[in-house]
């Protein structure tokens, strides 16, 4: 008996309109953004646009740090009109730290795309969900150019005996770049 994933997502919707990271939980910006992007799901869209923050971000606030690499995730979840624009331009306006470069952390500065949490440096994740997220929905924004620039720094290598992507921490610097090898 095939399974109704949609019904099934749609099931942990809290009443509040968003969802939770499980049942049961409070919601939050990301997983109500992928539920609409799953779902194209009007309530949980209404919530998104209430829980934005005044900045144009969505985020999760955990102590001091505040993750706001949703943002790209919500701003495509977001229907046309000012939310989504003011998601875009934080999107804009929020890249990464420039790092410097250290014998511990050889960081390629060129690399520069968007971070886990605000004062931070570059990671591949929330670099994809901004990129996504502009290239979709505002393609003439000079910032996709920087974020295809931190993605041309990441190169294959092996890890543990397989060919994989290599480390966020390690995507930017030039002494980690091995060239896979031949099976």
């Amino acid at each position: 008996m095939p399974i109704d994933a949609t019904g099934l997502v749609a099931s942990l919707r809290n009443a509040d309109g968003g969802f939770g990271v499980r049942r049961g939980q409070p919601s939050e910006a990301e997983p109500t953004a992928l539920a609409v992007l799953a779902l194209d799901d009007a309530r949980a869209r209404t919530w998104l646009a209430e829980h934005q923050r005044d900045d144009g971000s969505f985020s999760i606030d955990v102590g001091p740090y505040v993750n706001d690499s949703v943002t790209g995730l919500g701003a495509l979840a977001l229907g046309p009109g000012a939310e989504r624009e003011r998601a875009l331009d934080y999107l804009e306006s929020s890249q990464a730290f420039r790092v410097e470069s250290t014998a511990a952390i050889p960081i390629d500065e060129a690399a520069v795309g968007w971070a886990w949490a605000r004062g931070t440096a570059s990671w591949v994740e929330p670099t994809a969900r901004a990129l996504w997220a502009l290239r979709v929905l505002r393609p003439s924004s000079a910032k996709i150019k920087d974020g295809w620039t931190c993605f041309a720094t990441a190169s294959p290598r092996v890890v543990g005996g397989t060919t994989g992507i290599e480390s966020s921490w390690e995507r930017i610097s030039p002494r980690s770049r091995r060239r896979p090898r031949s099976r």
